[in-house]
């Protein structure tokens, strides 16, 4: 899923209470983008994220706390799959 507004943002906040995955990655340069390939647009990153601690945070979640962060992508977390 992706998270395009602070709307979006509130709504899933509102229905999640756990760690999901977002459908996000950092590419090449440094910044994180959709799967699509489009630009991070909005972001909700929690104090101090992303941090890319170990250099090896290269996937994006969407927290307990309402927050994103970036994580190491073998870890294992729940996702949602967006349609329209």
């Amino acid at each position: 899923m992706t998270i395009e507004s602070e709307q979006e943002q509130t709504f899933l906040a509102a229905r999640f209470a756990v760690e999901l995955w977002l459908g996000a990655s950092r590419a090449s340069d440094g910044n994180f983008q959709w799967l699509s390939g489009g630009a991070l647009s909005f972001s909700a990153f929690g104090n101090g994220q992303p941090n890319d601690m170990n250099g090896d945070e290269d996937c994006l979640a969407f927290t307990r706390f309402d927050a994103w962060n970036d994580l190491t992508c073998s870890l294992q977390r729940r996702f949602v799959c967006e349609f329209e």
